[in-house]
């Protein structure tokens, strides 16, 4: 707490003394003291503790500041007014913790931490940086230790440590780095290799370290000694013989006693010993030797120690002394050699010396390293001195402290990590009082923290990043000196989901929208359900996760939560997500008649109940069924009609799947009473009834009996004529209703044609035995002849010999007689059949080849073939050819004979069959059993020919037919010829919209169609080929250009064929600064430069061009002349005047200002600039014209169409056209309007084309696409249904309502928007009154708040989110008011103030939530009599302003205590909310009755003792008892007082046998209200 107080100094001087105390508080010792006199006479002085100093103010501006801990006195001036006597509020701020503290005081905030913040003048606290000094680094005693900096709990600057380093310790000496290793030697020829290793020595705190030893000597034979190796790169040394062991040819075995190797002769027949070499020896080495910037005159021989050990003693000129390597051969001796040196320091050579050590003897020293292992404590520093026990040498003195030990165990509990904190355990050694924490993060974000804690094993890191890997070390800290840290590895639990939707449903798979966390890191997401898998996604940037491999129709629980490394963060659960049902498979039509129709299909995968399959054209209404099986039969129906089946799964709790349409035609109803109602020998006549339903046409095949190719016709009406049929034959007719593809069942009917009549009779070859008749073959097929003989004394047989060849004989009752000679006759020709397989080969663009075979039915000699070339649409004739048989078959043609003709042209004679005969005759006809012809080679070879200067990519129809006397039935195919290189370049090539860097180009096809065309658009420029690019638009835009160039456009239409020729334009881009390029023909010797700017001064430079490149240029100034006068400028006039002799200076006053009358202007609006084009819209901009000539008043557009043209006048430089036409090309230009008109100048055209009608953002469009010629439009394509990409909403969700359901609940509800651009993912709901705000995420279109406050006016709207966000769209905002209840908290602040003994003023604050309006106030209050109420009506509608705050209540009792409190009620109570019980205490009063049962205890001659009870109702405290004292025998009255409660009295000063009357009244600080008891009476005793 702030004290405050004030003294008041009588004299005008003050001694300031300054006393420091020592730590132990007990002696002050004054240190300095001073008087100074005080700027003020006898004025006050404000002295204030803040509990961190004494802050002293005075009047004159003198701020006097002492701090309680430090000592130290800050005295400043002008910092308060003069005015001042008191210093209020010095303690300008307080921490989080409530404590205060002075303006410009630095405290640290932070329990542990360092949170400094500063105490401002104004009362505001801001945090401010530590100030730290920079300590020099600690000594690091101990070898691998490192210094690093640690922040000691509470502490705010880092302190320097020693750490232990990664590294391993050697016997206290040796640093190894993890990989290295050391060999060390010791007696016994032992060796071992210690390897520095990357994991820790737990009881180190430095890198463990392997061992590994070999006995070295056991490698050697009987023969050798082991030699230890000097080396430090080698563990062991080598066998060294001593003596060489040979066997001799008989097997002995011989030594050599002279050491050595044993070395063959290359004739392997006498062996050696030789010994070894490099043996430790002295060795001279020729070297120059260099200095500095001096080197010797010429090259000096040094000599070295050396030897196989390896052992070397060599002298290192920069040190001046031996460099020595010494392991087992070192120098005896050395002497001084001087070496002259010729030194070049400042470009002079100076002659030096230099003093060299060169070895004189050497000897082999043997060395062996001795080690020993002594047991320390830790945490000591101690000193190791080597001493030889020879000559008591000390060797080596090494001092160095024992390592610290690392804490025991470091660990977290898994329930104390958490999204932004850790709780961190640890065991310290005994020994151990500090701890050192470290929190490292894995990754490259945040910072390391660091800690240095004391008397602790438990700490609480707090401010990490959520889902952050972290490395946590602790190392125990023991005078300073830190132990190895120990480590280990810690993930934070992430932050959780925000949200989680389902976006998509599938039938084996959802697609949720997650929205990750805003802060912290996650390595992915992590899905789990129950009955569905477990797994890990990345999250995409869409922010969707699908989730596959689940069953249809099945209901999931998700459960969705980030994940960092094995850490997941709280679980968002999404329950109730069903996947769709799966559609039922292969729909298809089964078993199909007239009137019935089975449709049937495969099961549906997933889980479901039924299927649901529809007939939605059935009849009049819908019919349906409900089956579980996969079949459903509908009958009854109509045939011939087209039926819609739909079929879908169903399952309750689900949303059906969706429809799988079929659509299956019943049969159509056969024709009925086909009757043949007419015949002649090649044509019969059919009739039949129509059938029920519908039909599209009649399908009439027919055959012969013997040839089962069939042949088909169609008939739209009930009867059909059939012709070209051969007389005489047995046919098999067949006749179907055809409906679309389907057709009904046959009604079949056999019919057997009338055969021809014989013509041409003739007899010859007559004989008294026979005669022969020959006739002409009549057309169609004959089985037989009948001949009928008159007389009739004998029978005809006619015998068919085959080959047309016959024979007559005459038969009688005897028998048959004479065959006639055989005769040859050959029946007429007809049209042929169709080429057999006509197909058509395309060769080239241009040219195709026709293949087929000659026909089944060639009825005659095939001279020729008449191919027909048409175009397939228009069926214009192309070419029509007639071509001979001999110039398409190859070799010879059959030809007919005398002796044998041959008739390989003749129809082919299918298998005979023959009919009964209707006419009885004797004569019989007996047709030939023979072929009748036999087939040619001829039949099975191919006949093609080519048709050339077809045009490409064109659709043809070919047709073909064989020709004997006339032409036969024709075979045709329709063949599209290949693409070709386009024929012509693009058509109507223009420019526009070019500006400085870009101009675009617009074209249109070429006039000759050649194939499926895109363009190659190609730019030069003055550098040569600048773009090559192909596009399928017909227009194309160059960026990035360079200004005041020229540029070279071509454009060719290019096909799968190649591309093809090009046409081209020039365009060159204007300026953008005043300099300007123009190139000129060679040929032209002048040029004219034009638009130049009036008396100006132009720089003019031409220079001319080779194929090598620009020759000098030739330099000239001109300034162009002045011209007439500006229209519309102002001008200033000054006059001279001239004579003979000269002209006068300008006249300097009354300057004449003139302005130039208005004209039309001189030139159009400038760089008219496109800013945006729509389908409807376009927005132009532009500047004025550069010579207005006046006031421009107003601007005209004028936009055209190929159709209309358009007018626009607009005020400023920029116009909105609107309402054009989508897809349209319009020519704009702009001119600019003075008074006086436009003067007719007008800007140059822009050329703009609107776009295409703008789609509907997530909307599904259906697209097909026709080709048209001038003839007219081709078929649609088949529909392509195309979905537009997703975005934010466009609008708002709809129609925002709010219902009171009951008290505070109240339910929003909406529609959603009309353009949501995509799946709204969820709606966010933002309520908000005066006191709060919130906002809820919802996915459905209602919410239902149900704790709101009561009686408030709430505001609400609400945005709907897809997966691009809500867009900033917000719906329009409604404004509601809950109902009113019960308050929710009781009258405040309840006080009294007494009026009278009886009455009171009570005095209350509102409740702060009222809820509603407070209707009337009750008011309890209780004394011994019990608990009474009042109430106090408030008439008021406002709760908080017009409600009653005080109430008298009256007839209380006096001098009564009360218990009191208040309740406020609405129209829905109180709420049960009191308000809190204060005690009232009623004022006193006089005594309502006065004391009771006064009596008297005794009586004297001149005094009475009296005593009585208390008055029933004191009405306050009995201050005083007034006794009225009637003397009786003298009538005198009296009155006597006694002070006091006491209830009796000695009356004294009474006569003597005298009679009273003595009563009693009690008075309290009002009075006794004249009440008195009841008088006593009594005679006093007689005097003695």
């Amino acid at each position: 707490m702030c004290r405050s107080q004030t003294v008041v100094f009588e004299e005008c001087q003050f001694k300031l003394t300054l006393i420091v105390v020592a730590q132990n508080g007990n002696v002050p010792v004054v240190v300095d003291s001073v008087i100074q006199s005080l700027p003020f006479s006898k004025e006050g002085l404000s002295i204030q503790d803040t509990g961190a100093m004494y802050v002293i103010n005075t009047p004159a501006g003198i701020s006097i500041k002492w701090a309680h801990v430090t000592g130290i006195i800050d005295i400043q001036y002008g910092l308060h007014s003069n005015t001042s006597m008191k210093t209020e509020g010095l303690c300008a701020c307080t921490d989080n913790k409530g404590q205060p503290h002075s303006a410009g005081e630095i405290w640290n905030g932070s329990m542990r931490g360092c949170c400094m913040y500063n105490c401002l003048e104004n009362g505001s606290v801001v945090a401010v940086e530590p100030e730290c000094n920079e300590d020099p680094p600690p000594v690091c005693e101990r070898e691998g230790e490192v210094i690093v900096h640690v922040i000691e709990e509470r502490a705010c600057c880092p302190k320097k440590v020693c750490e232990k380093d990664d590294v391993c310790i050697f016997q206290e000496v040796t640093v190894l780095n993890p990989g290295q290793s050391v060999i060390q030697h010791l007696d016994g020829d032992l060796c071992y290799t210690v390897q520095c290793l990357q994991e820790k020595d737990q009881n180190t705190g430095y890198n463990a370290m392997h061992f590994t030893m070999v006995n070295c000597s056991q490698q050697c034979e009987a023969h050798q000694i082991y030699i230890p190796s000097s080396s430090h790169q080698a563990c062991c040394g080598t066998c060294q013989n001593v003596s060489c062991p040979v066997r001799t040819e008989n097997g002995t075995l011989i030594a050599y006693e002279n050491g050595g190797i044993v070395q063959t002769y290359n004739d392997g027949c006498c062996k050696t010993c030789k010994k070894e070499e490099r043996i430790c020896q002295k060795m001279t080495i020729r070297t120059t030797i260099r200095k500095n910037d001096c080197i010797s005159q010429s090259p000096i021989n040094v000599a070295s120690c050396d030897g196989k050990c390896p052992s070397a003693t060599i002298f290192n000129v920069n040190i001046d002394s031996h460099l020595r390597f010494c392991k087992c051969c070192r120098e005896n001796g050395t002497r001084n050699l001087t070496v002259p040196l010729r030194c070049s320091g400042n470009g002079t050579e100076i002659i030096n010396s230099f003093n060299l050590q060169n070895v004189r003897n050497i000897s082999k020293v043997e060395q062996k390293p001795v080690s020993t292992t002594i047991l320390l404590e830790e945490n000591k520093k101690y000193d190791i001195t080597i001493e030889s026990l020879k000559n008591g040498r000390v060797i080596r003195v090494k001092s160095f402290k024992t390592p610290v030990s690392p804490p025991t165990a470091v660990y977290i509990h898994p329930e104390d990590v958490q999204e932004e904190s850790i709780i961190l355990h640890w065991k310290l050694p005994p020994e151990g009082q500090e701890s050192y924490i470290q929190v490292k993060p894995n990754a490259d974000i945040g910072e390391t923290k660091k800690f240095l804690l004391n008397n602790t094993e438990e700490f609480k890191v707090d401010l990490l990043i959520p889902g952050m890997a972290y490395e946590i070390a602790v190392a125990s800290v023991n005078n300073g000196n830190m132990s190895e840290l120990k480590t280990i590895q810690c993930t934070l639990k992430p932050k959780p989901v925000q949200i989680v939707v389902p976006y998509v449903l599938y039938s084996n798979a959802v697609v949720l929208f997650v929205r990750v966390p805003d802060i912290g890191v996650f390595d992915g997401i992590y899905v789990t359900s129950k009955g569905g898998p477990n797994a890990t996604f990345i999250l995409k940037s869409d922010g969707k996760v699908t989730i596959e491999n689940l069953t249809a129709g099945t209901e999931y629980d998700f459960c969705v939560s980030t994940k960092s490394g094995k850490m997941l963060s709280s679980f968002y659960h999404v329950s109730g997500v069903k996947t769709c049902l799966a559609a039922p498979l292969n729909v298809r039509e089964g078993n199909v008649t007239d009137t019935s129709i089975q449709i049937a299909w495969d099961r549906a995968d997933g889980d479901f109940q039924q299927y649901e399959v529809t007939c939605t054209n059935c009849a009049s209404a819908f019919r349906v069924q409900k089956v579980k099986q996969e079949t459903a039969k509908f009958s009854n129906l109509t045939p011939g009609k087209l039926y819609n089946f739909t079929i879908r799964t169903e399952k309750e709790g689900f949303r059906d799947s969706i429809f799988v349409t079929k659509e299956i035609e019943t049969d159509p109803d056969p024709p009925s009473d086909v009757q043949v109602f007419g015949q002649e020998e090649n044509t019969v006549y059919f009739s039949w009834k129509l059938p029920r339903g519908g039909f599209d046409m009649f399908q009439l095949s027919y055959y012969l009996m013997n040839n089962e190719k069939l042949l088909t016709r169609t008939v739209y009406d009930s009867r059909a004529v059939v012709k070209n049929l051969a007389p005489g034959t047995e046919y098999f007719f067949q006749l179907r209703t055809v409906k679309g593809l389907d057709s009904s069942v046959a009604v079949e009917k056999k019919v057997i044609t009338k055969p021809a009549k014989p013509e041409g009779l003739k007899f010859f070859n007559v004989s008294s035995y026979s005669f022969s008749l020959y006739w002409r073959l009549p057309y169609g097929h004959v089985d037989r002849f009948h001949v009928d003989l008159a007389p009739d004394h004998g029978s005809v047989v006619i015998l068919d010999l085959g080959l047309r060849e016959y024979q007559v004989a005459a038969e009688n009752s005897a028998g048959v007689g004479i065959f006639s000679d055989p005769f040859l006759f050959q029946t007429a020709e007809s049209a042929p059949g169709k080429v057999v397989n006509l197909t058509v080969e395309a060769l080239n663009y241009s040219a195709v080849n026709l293949i087929w075979f000659l026909p089944r039915q060639p009825n005659g000699k095939i001279t020729s073939f008449k191919i027909s070339v048409k175009h397939a649409r228009s069926g214009i004739v192309v070419k029509d050819v007639l071509v001979k048989v001999e110039d398409l078959l190859s070799g010879r043609l059959p030809e007919c004979n005398d002796n044998s003709e041959s008739f390989l042209w003749s129809t082919t004679t299918p298998s005979t069959t023959f009919g009964k005969s209707t006419i009885p005759s004797r004569t019989t006809v007996t047709p030939s059993t023979e072929a009748t012809s036999q087939m040619s080679s001829v039949w099975n070879e191919p006949i093609s020919f080519v048709i050339t200067n077809l045009r490409p990519y064109t659709t043809y129809l070919f047709e073909v037919s064989a020709v004997t006397t006339e032409a036969g039935y024709i075979d045709s195919a329709i063949v599209r010829t290949p693409e070709s290189v386009p024929e012509d370049p693009p058509q109507n090539f223009a420019k526009s919209n070019i500006t400085a860097k870009s101009f675009s180009v617009m074209w249109d096809p070429p006039t000759i169609v050649t194939g499926r065309f895109s363009y190659r658009v190609e730019l030069y420029g003055p550098s040569g080929h600048i773009l090559d690019n192909s596009t399928k638009d017909h227009k194309f835009v160059f960026s990035n250009l360079v200004p005041f160039t020229t540029y070279d456009v071509y454009v060719g239409a290019e096909t799968s064929a190649g591309l093809g020729p090009k046409t081209n334009l020039t365009v060159f881009t204007p300026a953008d600064d005043n300099q300007y390029t123009i190139n000129i023909l060679a040929e032209e010797l002048s040029y004219v430069i034009k638009g130049l700017v009036p008396f100006t001064d132009y720089t003019i430079s031409v220079s001319a061009f080779t194929a090598v490149g620009e020759g000098p240029p030739s330099v000239l100034t001109v300034r162009t002349r002045e011209q007439g006068l500006k229209k519309y400028t102002n001008y200033k006039m000054r006059v001279a005047a001239s004579t003979t002799i000269g002209e006068s200076a300008l006249s300097e006053e009354n300057d004449v200002f003139v302005r130039t009358p208005e004209d039309e202007p001189d030139s159009p609006p400038q760089n008219v600039e496109l800013i945006n084009v729509t389908a409807t819209e376009i927005n132009l901009r532009w500047l004025p014209p550069e010579q207005p000539n006046g006031l421009i008043t107003h601007f005209e557009v004028l936009y055209s169409d190929s159709n209309d043209l358009f007018i626009k006048n607009a005020s400023s430089t920029s116009i909105s056209l609107s309402e054009m036409k989508p897809y349209t090309l319009y020519n704009i230009s702009i001119r600019a309007f003075t008074r006086l008109g436009h003067g007719n100048q007008s800007s140059s055209p822009l050329l703009v084309r609107t776009l295409e009608t703008d789609l509907k953002k997530y909307t599904e469009y259906t697209v097909e696409v026709s080709a048209s010629t001038t003839m007219g439009e081709g078929l649609h394509s088949a529909p392509l249904h195309i979905l537009t990409d997703e975005d934010a909403p466009s609008s708002p969700p709809e129609s925002l309502s709010v219902k009171q359901l009951s008290g505070v609940t109240v339910k929003l509800s909406w529609k959603p928007p009309l353009e949501p651009n995509g799946i709204i993912l969820y709606y966010t709901v933002y309520v908000w009154n005066k006191m709060s705000k919130r906002s809820v995420n919802v996915t459905e279109t209602s919410l239902q708040f149900t704790d709101l406050e009561n009686n408030y006016e709430y505001s609400a709207y609400l945005t709907a989110s897809t997966r691009f966000g809500d867009g900033n769209i917000k719906s329009d905002t409604i404004i509601f008011r809950t109902s009113e209840g019960a308050p929710s908290d009781p009258p405040k602040d309840v006080v009294y103030r007494n009026l009278t003994s009886t009455s009171i003023t009570l005095f209350w604050s509102p409740p702060q939530k009222p809820n509603g309006n407070i209707l009337y106030y009750s008011v309890y209050f209780k004394n011994n009599s019990g608990i009474f109420i009042q109430n106090f009506t408030s008439y008021g509608n406002d709760s908080d302003a017009s409600m009653p705050q005080s109430a008298v209540l009256d007839d209380l009792a006096k001098y009564s205590h009360y218990t009191l409190w208040l309740t406020a009620s609405t129209a829905f109570g109180d709420g049960n909310k009191t308000s809190e019980i204060i005690d009232v205490y009623t004022d006193q009063d006089m005594p309502l009755s006065p004391p009771q049962n006064l009596t008297i205890t005794n009586y004297t001659a001149d005094s009475v003792w009296l005593k009585w009870d208390p008055s029933p109702q004191p009405n306050g405290v009995i201050m005083r008892y007034n006794f009225k004292i009637y003397q009786n025998n003298t009538e005198k009255l009296f009155y006597q007082n006694i002070s006091g409660s006491r209830h009796e009295a000695n009356l004294v000063g009474l006569q003597p046998f005298s009679p009273y009357f003595i009563s009693v009244s009690a008075f309290t600080k009002l009075g006794n209200g004249n009440q008195f008891s009841n008088a006593v009476h009594f005679i006093t005793m007689e005097s003695g």
